[in-house]
């Protein structure tokens, strides 16, 4: 396609490119009317009559999909043969797969998840299922807002006019389904295998089939396990390790049935991986001010009680032990001469044995 920078299209003034892929190119435009940027997404396959035919049925129905996590998309049309969609414009917008350390930690990986689910499942509901969830297509609107797009290849469930080729192959391989790499019905369930497939990406630092060629890729989402997240990645709990292969089963009866369906199940794997993790920060900070306050080291005790105490800020022993540690510091500042004196006795405020932490 040439370049269209300088031109317009329709109504809006193309500035400069921005992106282009093997589906379309995208440009940065300025529409006078409303006085905005916007993003206008060119395709490459305008002259192909059965290709517009179908591009205009799902413009239009990816058009009306208004969902906090999708990015949206304001106009579409065509002109000179050119297929366009018009989207908001994400200043210095970052994707997913240009964003998050590898592997990414698994709590920043289930907000991630969390949000592109809703969007998921508001889009399935609809009708609407994406076909090409990649890390690329997740656009990081702000650090912790993601905006789920391209919606541009989505087909849409029902849809039997016979403008959608038997059996063409739409999408990106390393994030391809089994169904989808065989040219076989879709649903919702295919997305979630891709989302799967992102998410074992981010946690373990890689996609899990690896070739050298596309089709060896797909042969291997077809036919061949992956391997386990925590082979590559020993720190994954297992109840997140779960949560992947499950999504990422060969066959879509085995998978969650549905985005809000995974999406629960992360929650409740979330909370198991942050739950214990509290647990065993109050118990060391507690402990560990414990050993200082007994071995006399009273600031080191005041610090760490500190800290326990803005976690848990009810917790009774740990204010009578951190009141213990301030007394000592102040004999300390004001009788030096009493530094080598014995320990401070339970009379005198400290507990007489130190209870276990209640976290």
């Amino acid at each position: 396609m040439s370049e269209l920078a300088g031109t317009r299209l329709g109504q809006y003034q193309i500035v400069e490119k921005i992106g282009s892929g093997g589906m379309a190119t995208v440009y940065k435009a300025h529409q006078p009317s409303l006085d905005r940027f916007v993003a206008i997404k060119v395709l490459h396959r305008g002259h192909d009559p059965q290709f517009a035919g179908r591009f205009k049925r799902e413009a239009y129905a990816i058009a009306r999909l208004q969902h906090p996590n999708i990015l949206p998309i304001y106009d579409y049309g065509e002109e000179d043969g050119r297929l366009f969609l018009v989207m908001q414009y994400v200043e210095d917008g970052l994707t997913l797969d240009r964003s998050l350390p590898r592997p990414a930690p698994p709590g920043e990986t289930l907000r991630i998840a969390a949000h592109v689910l809703a969007a998921l499942d508001y889009a399935h509901t609809s009708g609407v299922v994406h076909r090409d969830i990649k890390p690329g297509n997740i656009l990081l609107h702000t650090p912790r807002w993601p905006l789920l797009a391209d919606f541009g290849i989505a087909k849409l469930l029902g849809d039997n006019d016979g403008l959608t080729v038997p059996g063409m192959i739409v999408g990106t391989v390393d994030y391809m389904a089994p169904e989808q790499a065989m040219g076989q019905p879709i649903d919702g369930r295919t997305d979630l295998y891709a989302l799967g497939v992102v998410l074992y990406q981010l946690l373990t630092g890689r996609v899990p089939f690896q070739a050298d060629t596309p089709v060896a890729v797909l042969a291997k989402h077809t036919y061949e396990p992956p391997p386990p997240p925590r082979s590559l990645n020993p720190e994954i709990p297992p109840a997140l390790e779960d949560v992947l292969l499950r999504a990422m089963a060969k066959s879509p009866a085995d998978r969650f049935q549905s985005a809000q369906e995974m999406a629960e199940e992360l929650e409740r794997v979330g909370r198991q991986i942050t739950q214990p993790r509290s647990i065993t920060q109050f118990n060391t900070l507690y402990q560990s001010a414990a050993r200082a306050l007994r071995e006399e080291r009273w600031d080191v005790a005041a610090e760490l009680l500190t800290q326990f105490l803005a976690l848990e800020p009810g917790h009774v022993e740990a204010q009578a032990m951190l009141a213990t540690a301030h007394a000592a510091l102040e004999r300390r500042r004001t009788q030096p001469h009493l530094n080598g004196a014995p320990p401070v006795s339970a009379g005198d405020g400290a507990p007489a044995a130190v209870p276990p932490a209640r976290a």
